[in-house]
């Protein structure tokens, strides 16, 4: 019996358990396969030495050898810790939801809905959407902390000497994305229950890119980042160019004014778009709670459409929102100008963008 071990359940019933006994590795072996992650027999071997190589250090430092539900299933905890899966549903299976785990929640809980929550600078508390979000969030943490993390990291984040980002997106969601929208519109699209055709003018083009960012930045936590906007706008400002020349010619318009009209229209539609993206992304608050961090770069197409949503997209920027005399710039997108020597360059074809980049 002294190389024997006395495992208390929360129902207070016994079980003896020493290195060779086989139920501690069946269990293993079950929870494995209802998590849906089949572990092999050398690595269950390995985590009943770890698990049975825990008790004795706890043995020795408790100086007793029987223990509680709490006590042996942070010893388990910490040999399963390469499969947090199978971890939790052992804990559950063994009716380990822990109390201290339950208060953790309740508290956190109670704080969110009465106090508010600072923590992010892009979420508003105070409104239902965003208090639903940062529970959700709150429950996250909570759970990630207590079953993912190794008891060292658990107590050096508890204590302040480390710090885990967006801990409560870990577990399902992947960090940041550079999306290809222009690879989305092409064609058209599925999204939800809808089929999108691609859009047919440029102030389409701008809607539908706004939908698409505010459903996609909810599957993700991070940054999103659309890359090379003035590029993937130019397709559609050309067919809306089209359109509208076409309009002009057949009210009897002469060539060279249609296409001056064009053009000053696409401009407009250009300025539209970007003003509706930034009041899109600094009003609405996405799925998961926030503002979403979403970026866009511009700078380097050689077109004359490419250019002129650079030069919008600045123009926007710099304008502002607000009412007249307090306007003021908005948080998103972000906007990041591509610098290339040999095209922004003193001299160089597109010298006067980056001129307009520095100067606005």
């Amino acid at each position: 019996m002294k190389d024997k071990f006395i495992l208390c359940r929360r129902d207070k019933k016994e079980l003896l358990y020493g290195r060779d006994d086989v139920w501690i590795k069946e269990l293993i072996r079950i929870d494995a396969e209802t998590a849906l992650a089949p572990i092999d027999d050398a690595s269950i071997e390995r985590i009943n030495n770890d698990f049975y190589n825990n008790l004795v250090v706890m043995s020795k430092k408790l100086g007793r050898r029987k223990f509680q539900s709490r006590e042996w299933h942070n010893c388990i905890k910490r040999a399963l810790y390469e499969y947090p899966e199978v971890a939790d549903v052992f804990l559950y299976a063994t009716k380990e939801v822990n109390a201290g785990i339950y208060g953790q929640i309740c508290k956190q809980m109670s704080k969110i809905i009465y106090d508010g929550d600072r923590s992010n600078g892009s979420i508003d508390s105070s409104l239902v959407s965003s208090k639903r979000a940062l529970i959700v969030d709150a429950v996250e943490k909570i759970t990630y902390s207590n079953y993912h993390l190794a008891p060292d990291e658990r107590e050096a984040l508890n204590d302040g000497y480390i710090y885990i980002h967006d801990m409560g997106f870990r577990r399902d969601t992947v960090n940041c994305c550079l999306f290809d929208m222009a690879a989305v519109l092409d064609g058209g699209f599925e999204m939800g229950e809808m089929w999108y055709d691609e859009p047919a003018t440029l102030s389409e083009a701008f809607d539908v890119i706004a939908s698409v960012s505010m459903n996609a930045v909810a599957q993700i936590y991070g940054g999103f980042t659309i890359p090379q906007i003035d590029e993937l706008l130019s397709k559609y400002a050309k067919k809306s160019y089209d359109i509208y020349f076409d309009e002009y010619i057949d009210i009897g318009v002469d060539k060279l004014k249609a296409e001056s009209i064009a053009n000053d229209k696409v401009k407009k539609d250009f300025e539209n778009g970007f003003f509706t993206l930034e009041a899109k992304f600094n009003s609405q608050i996405s799925p998961r709670g926030d503002y979403p961090f979403i970026t866009v770069t511009f700078g380097i197409g050689m077109d004359s459409y490419s250019q002129m949503a650079t030069l919008a997209a600045l123009k926007v920027r710099k304008e502002g929102h607000g009412r007249d005399g307090f306007k003021r710039p908005v948080l998103f997108p972000k906007l990041v100008f591509l610098y290339d020597i040999n095209l922004h360059g003193k001299g160089m074809e597109l010298y006067h963008l980056f001129q307009a980049a520095i100067e606005w």
